[in-house]
């Protein structure tokens, strides 16, 4: 198990620095505590860290700065290519989670803007039925002139069919209104609406 980086006191700390540097141990000196406290200082580095600690005390050491009960053991070769390989594993496995995370995000963000256009579109078809549906031409003493109404509806799926291609019923002209001809149909259809009434 991973020593965790931030103890909560200063004991803690010296307890998990004992441990990462087994079998080595320092002297239990004054001059070696103000050594890597001032090195932690100077430094700006957090006093509860223990891999800070960890830092200050092998910068030190590697000066020659500090006393040993028992000096620390040089790793072999091969304990350094594997401690190197741990390294690279962990570095690898965070590069993919944040190569997934942006993916993620990738995805989130075509998926919301693929509900808007289907929420537009779906909008822009809806105010274009509603358009040609509403028209009404009325007669001066009966009220509604329904042959007239019919005229004027099939002419304004016309007009709407000359703007999106084909023929048909208002549904399969609603069916060919997308994004790119939907706002150009829904004006001439309003032109075409006012023009009439």
């Amino acid at each position: 198990m991973a020593t965790p980086s931030t103890a909560r006191s200063y004991t803690e700390v010296g307890q998990q620095v004992s441990a990462r540097l087994a079998p080595a141990q320092l002297q239990p000196l004054q001059t070696n505590a103000d050594q890597i406290a001032h090195y932690i200082d100077r430094n700006g580095l957090n006093g509860l860290s223990v891999d800070d600690w960890m830092t200050a005390i092998w910068s030190l050491h590697a000066q020659q700065r500090l006393l040993w009960k028992v000096d620390p053991v040089e790793k072999s070769a091969k304990e350094k290519a594997a401690e190197d390989a741990k390294k690279e594993q962990a570095r690898m496995v965070k590069d993919r989670s944040r190569e997934q995370a942006v993916n993620n995000n990738t995805a989130a963000v075509a998926q919301e803007k693929a509900a808007k256009e289907a929420q537009e579109l779906k909008s822009l078809r809806s105010q274009i039925r509603s358009r040609i549906e509403s028209y009404r031409a009325n007669h001066p003493s009966v009220g509604i002139d329904y042959a007239r109404t019919e005229s004027g509806q099939t002419a304004l799926r016309s007009v709407l069919a000359s703007k999106v291609g084909g023929s048909g019923s208002l549904e399969q002209l609603l069916t060919r209104v997308t994004l790119l001809n939907g706002k150009d149909a829904l004006s001439a259809v309003s032109a075409a609406f006012f023009k009439m009434s």
